[in-house]
């Protein structure tokens, strides 16, 4: 039977159309029936060459969309030419081989065969070649559907359905056996249209196609065809699963399943029962996003049937699990059971291993102790066997961490322990736990150390401690043994167990026991146990080790404070204090030491060394030696400071309690401690006193003035102490320019201060300033500083102290200036001599004139003094000592009468002054000798004698004779 035809006029006019087309594709020449022909021709031999160009490719694209569908009778020629056009195309794109083309070329592929389909389509005039075109159609329409050409196979199809209709109304005149075939065309072609639809979403047409398939009785296909279109709906089904239309996806999922169960096993594929066990997972799912009690139940009976016929095939474990998980009650001994089946039967892959360890979270999270039995199974009956060293440490961190993470898992630490004494049983000998898989079950463990500890757990984190010391955890790494050592070290301290704790230090390695923590809790334990030699050992052992972090050294200051030892406290900040030159190392934030920083912790020290001095029966020199170091090194830190100006590390409090108790301290113990130390304290309290800031008001700058005058004036006494007895000469002489130094500095001050000071405060400053200007004489007689002798008994004006003078005069008279005349003696040993009997002789001169007329000063005091003086000025000048004599009898002329010169004395000057009157006599000096002689007898009649040494100086003057 013919196949419809439009009318012939409407279709010669469309051939008509197309064949008088004005461009000539590729150069043709066009003609009126030769177009197409020329260019199918051209097509072949491009194919035949495999060039098939994108321009190509779009021009065959407009002749597709441009053929008619059938020729008028006139045409026959045409219509053969046609048909022998596109029969030659089809022949020569089905030899191409199509599997390493590219998805363009394929897409290019399928137009050429759909333009050979249309030139067969295009030729056909009878019904005799319908079955061959219809053929043609279906591959066609395959192939671009297969390639998403949905628009293009629509087309194809829409014409294939003529050919379908011609093909269905002529079984009833063939014979069976190709009635059959047009039946499996037919059937083709339906199933053509339903995955047509599908791919358009138009699941009714879909429904109806499928529904004119179904017609066709499925039992008439052969096993794959059925296999085939069982495939399809799998696909159709599962993308539908995927979407959620969970209702759609059931519908034709479940006609996958019975199109395929409905099959001779025996004629299926090798892959059709894998389809089967996959189309069944995709309705299990399927049903399931149903949420209804029938859905659950037909998935339920779907997976028992499955496992019934399969046994404990993975796929369907895995479904049972789904199942199991999705009941409103979970039913973890039925999940675990399932679970445990996989886990025995199963081959080990890395996929399958990761799909057990997802399951067996899944459990956990519901019943943490069946989880780890599950482990436990994995790893001793499968995975301790194998030679995959990463599975086994996979599973083994999946059990710890099962066990460290669970809430709801009963007795852990008693399961944990078992396990890990059975895998160290039985794990083989050649495998061992790589470093980072210790390190990973170490943190999980160490977890739970921390969390017992924090909740003062202290038995439960010591046995946390003792797992992670299992031999299993070998490759942990020293550091990690010395943590884990140290914090079971820290739980028996924590229960005051001081015999646990000696006895696990004595366990440990010698790394461990080195490491400053380990000494720091040693320390602990040696305070708490009163061992002064092993918290001395410690303390060492962490200060030096503590070069950068300085907060184990301050962790031992609060450790002694808190136990009470004041001996090991001071001892443990004066380290903190030298380890880092007095200076605030990083990271100490410790409010227990009184501030935040480092100048509260030199404030620590000294109080506390000073408490550990002065309670001391014997002098602690060492306690001594820190003290004095401390002050010395909080002043550099101090200056540093202050020159650096980027922060102000000492406050002026700081400041002033430095340099208060420096002072203080100093001045308390100056007659005990050696006096090196006691001055290195005040020069610490002179350079505190420089630091303070700038800008203070008149009356405090006062204050610290009078202040640092006391350390000077205390400073210059320690000074000459040490210089007097000193054998060095060089040593002896620095010392006292020290104390001159000391002196002027105390004398730049003194005006300031008399202008504000009062009464008692005043005299006292002045009879300091006497004494130190004292000192200044001595210095400058020893340094032979001999031009300033003068200018100090000046500056003793301002002291109007008679005592000063004579200490002066003193001094000066027990210099060490030589005295020898003889010939024998070196010229230049007698020049010196001259000058230095020259600056005594003005020395003691005007010691004598200054304080004669003073008021208290003692006459007897004043008369040895002008006995010196006319010794040295007989000897070195003359006039000096007329000069004297004749001051000398105003003096005894002035006395009172409680305090008459001393009679010696005056006997002793007159006859001195009357021998020297007979030497001027002996030389031939007469005139020299009456004035000498007469003041010798001026002296004598002042003599409280009754006129006896006068009578008798008159004689031997009167038995003189003068040459005139």
């Amino acid at each position: 039977m013919t196949p419809v035809q439009p009318g012939r006029a409407e279709a010669g006019r469309q051939l008509k159309s197309v064949m008088s087309m004005s461009r000539a594709p590729y150069g043709d020449q066009v003609t009126d029936v030769g177009v197409p022909q020329g260019f199918a021709a051209m097509l072949r031999n491009r194919l035949n060459a495999d060039d098939i160009s994108p321009d190509l490719a779009t021009e065959l694209a407009e002749y597709i969309r441009a053929l008619p569908g059938r020729m008028c009778a006139a045409a026959t020629a045409t219509f053969e030419e046609l048909d022998s056009c596109g029969t030659a195309l089809w022949n020569a794109v089905s030899k191409i081989k199509t599997q390493s083309s590219t998805p363009e070329h394929q897409k290019n592929l399928g137009l050429v065969r759909v333009f050979a389909f249309l030139l067969l389509d295009s030729g056909q005039q009878t019904a005799r070649d319908a079955v061959r075109v219809f053929k043609v159609a279906l591959k066609s329409a395959k192939h671009c559907i297969v390639h998403k050409q949905n628009e293009i196979a629509l087309h194809v199809l829409e014409r294939a359905a003529v050919y379908q209709e011609a093909v269905e109304l002529s079984r009833d005149h063939l014979s069976p056996q190709e009635s059959a075939t047009h039946a499996r065309l037919s059937w083709d072609y339906f199933i053509l249209r339903t995955i047509q639809s599908w791919h358009e979403e138009r699941l009714d047409l879909a429904e109806h196609m499928f529904s004119k398939a179904t017609v066709l009785r499925t039992s008439q296909l052969d096993p794959s065809d059925a296999e085939r279109f069982t495939d399809l709906l799998y696909e159709m089904g599962n993308e539908l699963l995927g979407k959620k239309r969970y209702n759609d996806a059931v519908k034709w999922l479940e006609r996958a399943y019975d199109l395929l169960t409905g099959q001779d096993v025996e004629k299926l594929s090798c892959d059709a029962e894998d389809l089967r066990i996959s189309i069944a997972h995709s309705l299990v799912k399927a049903l399931l996003g149903l949420q209804c009690e029938d859905a659950r139940s037909k998935a339920w009976n779907l997976i028992n049937l499955l496992q019934d016929e399969h046994g404990n095939k993975l796929v369907i474990l895995l479904l049972r699990l789904e199942l199991i998980s999705t009941n409103r009650e979970f039913e973890a001994m039925d999940y675990h059971e399932c679970l445990r089946r996989i886990i025995h039967t199963v081959h080990l892959t890395d996929s399958n291993l990761r799909t057990i360890l997802y399951h067996i979270h899944k459990l956990k999270r519901e019943d943490s102790t069946l989880a780890c039995q599950a482990l436990d199974d994995l790893l001793c009956v499968r995975l301790l066997d194998t030679e995959k060293e990463k599975w086994v440490e996979k599973a083994f961190i999946t059990r710890i961490w099962t066990s460290t993470s669970a809430s709801n898992c009963r007795d852990i630490l008693g399961s944990l322990r078992g396990f890990l004494e059975l895998v160290t049983i039985s794990r083989p000998k050649h495998l061992v736990m790589t470093a980072s898989a210790t390190h990973a079950a170490h943190v999980l463990l160490w977890k739970q150390i921390e969390a017992a500890f924090g909740q003062q757990q202290y038995d439960v984190a010591a046995s946390w401690c003792r797992l992670a010391l299992l031999p299993v955890f070998e490759n942990c790494g020293w550091l990690n043994v010395a943590k884990i050592e140290r914090k079971l070290l820290l739980c028996a301290l924590r229960k005051h167990d001081l015999s646990s704790a000696r006895e696990l230090y004595l366990h440990m390695s010698d790394a461990s026991k080195g490491a400053p923590m380990t000494k720091y809790l040693m320390y602990k334990v040696a305070l708490q146990s009163e061992d002064d030699a092993l918290a001395t050992e410690c303390l060492t052992a962490v200060c030096d080790q503590s070069t950068k972090d300085a907060t184990t050294l301050y962790a031992c200051v609060l450790e002694a404070q808190q136990v009470g030892n004041k001996r090991q406290a001071a001892t443990a900040l004066q380290r903190v204090s030298e380890n880092y030159d007095y200076g605030s190392p990083r990271g100490v934030h410790l409010p227990a030491l009184l501030r935040q920083e480092t100048i509260s912790t030199m404030i620590c020290t000294a109080r506390l060394l000073i408490t550990e001095v002065e309670t001391g029966r014997d002098q602690n020199w060492n306690a001594i030696d820190a003290i004095c170091k401390l002050f010395e090194g909080a002043a550099t830190q101090a200056e540093s400071s202050r020159k650096s100006k980027e922060s102000q590390l000492f406050s002026t409090m700081e400041l002033d309690w430095f340099s208060r108790n420096s002072y203080n301290l100093a001045l308390k113990s100056s007659a005990e401690w050696n006096p090196r130390q006691t001055l290195r304290l005040l020069q610490a309290s002179m350079k505190f006193l420089e630091l303070y800031p700038e800008g203070m008001d008149a009356s405090t700058l006062a204050d610290l003035s009078l202040r640092y005058m006391f350390c000077d004036f205390m400073a210059a006494c320690l000074l000459l102490v040490l210089a007097r007895p000193e054998d060095i000469i060089e040593e002896q002489l620095q010392n006292y320019l020290r104390v001159r130094s000391r002196v002027k500095d105390f004398g730049d001050r003194l005006q300031d201060q008399l202008s504000r000071l009062e009464g008692g405060s005043n005299d006292d400053i002045l009879r300091k300033y006497g004494t130190l200007l004292s000192f200044d004489f001595e210095a400058a007689v020893r340094l032979k500083a001999w031009n300033d002798l003068s200018r100090i008994i000046d500056n003793c004006s301002i002291c109007a102290d008679s005592d000063v003078y004579a200490i002066i005069a003193d001094i000066a008279l027990c210099s060490e200036a030589p005295t020898p005349s003889e010939p024998s003696i070196p010229l230049w040993y007698r020049i010196i001599n001259l000058i230095l009997n020259s600056v005594m002789l003005s020395t003691l001169q005007k010691i004598v004139n200054v304080t004669w007329r003073m008021e208290g000063n003692s006459i007897t005091k004043l008369s040895r003094w002008i006995r010196c003086l006319a010794r040295i000025a007989l000897t070195s000048d003359i006039n000096v000592a007329e000069h004297l004599l004749e001051q000398t009898v105003r003096i005894v002329k002035d006395s009172k009468k409680d305090d008459r010169y001393p009679t010696e004395e005056l006997e002793w000057l007159a006859t001195t002054t009357f021998n020297r009157a007979v030497d001027f006599y002996c030389a031939s000096d007469d005139e020299a000798c009456k004035r000498w002689a007469e003041q010798a007898l001026v002296l004598a009649n002042l003599n409280e004698d009754d006129g006896a040494l006068l009578s008798t100086l008159q004689s031997k003057y009167s038995g003189l004779k003068w040459g005139d």
